[in-house]
């Protein structure tokens, strides 16, 4: 699991590989990571709670992989 605000203000993340071994992202774990250009899912993630990429500006598009059965 990524916990809610892991990354919370990370301002010079820009890259985010989550490795299959984690099937939860919390609630805001991401929120305003302006930075993030590129963001690849494990595709042994279940859920992404709310707000997870509030204000990341910089992430154009998201895929989310079929194994997500919750946002």
């Amino acid at each position: 699991t990524i916990e809610d605000e892991a990354f919370q203000g990370c301002v010079n993340l820009s890259r985010i590989l989550v490795p299959d071994s984690v099937t939860n992202i919390g609630r805001l774990a991401f929120v305003g990571c302006k930075k993030i250009e590129y963001l690849k899912l494990s595709n042994s993630l279940t859920a992404i709670k709310g707000s997870t990429f509030l204000g990341c500006t910089g992430l154009n598009s998201i895929t989310i992989p079929n194994s997500v059965a919750s946002i």
